[in-house]
């Protein structure tokens, strides 16, 4: 008892800014400059700010947790305030590991399950679990604020509502279909550097967008089914992994971009040598479901953010599982003659 009380106390000391290690600093750091810009310049999502409930970063599997911005004010043993510098506009209490609560975000899961509801100090929380290695590579997922946006954004409304395409088996991917496949992704490659570059019009991104629905319908006709389930995914992962990308830029990582993971660009053809590399044997063909589609979406919304459609977001968020709308749906109402 003395020692468990000896754990708990501890907590209640070293608890200014200056005295947290490099890795406590830099989640607090951008969550608060993710912060002060969601108020400066609006939410990264239409109607999404994972901000607007009380986050919990808890360090690795078994070590302390941050309450961030919870609605109330914090009476507990277990919690201590921090001391944030004076233009820190979040509210942080530490929580000592030995804390009861914490119990339930000690284990496997790295974020809340789907539909489970966690409280942690009287607060409805959505905990992540970070490292070190959360802060290691911009262009990674797995960056702290980019795996929080992504995993939260499917946790909350309005993703919640929408259709989820089940798992995607890999032997349905044919060599017929990878050949089809294959044509979309060589525009998506031209969409991607079109995006990039600072000469490119708006009728040149409406020509290629035309160019990939095409491609698209081809794909469509012959592989329906499969198409449809790609395309639910494509959009519920796609659009998860934008808001990853956006909550990044608000907090000050301008390096992120779609093209992460381990396949990296290759002379301005990354879509199309993902699926050379598949027919060649060298990457399995599970990766375009589990990383693809996420990035392929993810463009697809930087192409319609890119083309300046009024309510593209509100599009997708008014739908529900029996209504769907999928991106493709919404860029093929854009480039409607």
């Amino acid at each position: 008892m003395l020692l468990y009380a000896g754990i708990v106390l501890s907590n209640q000391f070293g608890a200014t800014f200056r005295d947290l290690d490099e890795t406590d600093k830099n989640v607090l750091s951008e969550l608060n400059t993710y912060y002060d810009n969601v108020q400066k310049e609006g939410k990264v999502w239409k109607d999404f700010d994972f901000l607007e409930q009380p986050v919990v970063a808890v360090r690795g599997r078994f070590g302390r947790a941050y309450l961030i911005n919870p609605k109330n004010e914090i009476h507990s043993i277990f919690a201590k305030k921090i001391e944030l510098p004076e233009n820190y506009k979040i509210t942080v209490y530490r929580i000592s590991f030995a804390s009861p609560q914490l119990i339930n975000m000690h284990g496997f899961k790295n974020f809340n399950s789907f539909g489970r509801t966690y409280k942690l100090c009287g607060e409805t929380i959505f905990f992540t679990r970070y490292s070190e290695k959360s802060f290691l590579d911009l262009y990674d997922t797995n960056h702290y604020i980019t795996f929080l946006a992504h995993e939260s954004f499917h946790y909350y409304e309005p993703q919640r509502n929408w259709a989820d395409s089940g798992r995607i088996y890999a032997d349905l991917y044919t060599e017929d279909f990878l050949d089809n496949l294959e044509n979309e992704y060589k525009i998506l490659d031209q969409i991607h550097s079109a995006i990039n570059s600072d000469s490119t019009t708006r009728e040149e991104l409406i020509r290629l967008s035309k160019e990939y629905l095409q491609a698209g319908k081809i794909c469509q006709k012959n592989h329906e089914e499969l198409v449809q389930m790609i395309r639910i995914n494509e959009t519920l992962e796609g659009v998860a992994t934008y808001v990853g990308i956006q909550a990044s830029r608000y907090a000050g990582c301008e390096q992120i971009n779609i093209l992460n993971g381990d396949y990296k660009q290759l002379q301005g053809k990354y879509f199309e040598t993902v699926i050379k590399e598949i027919k060649a044997g060298n990457i399995d063909k599970s990766v375009l479901s589990s990383d693809i589609d996420y990035q392929s979406g993810a463009l697809i919304c930087q192409l319609l953010e890119k083309l300046e459609i009024p309510q593209w977001q509100e599009q997708l968020n008014r739908q529900t599982k029996e209504q769907l709308v999928t991106l493709y749906d919404v860029l093929e109402d854009v480039c409607v003659d």
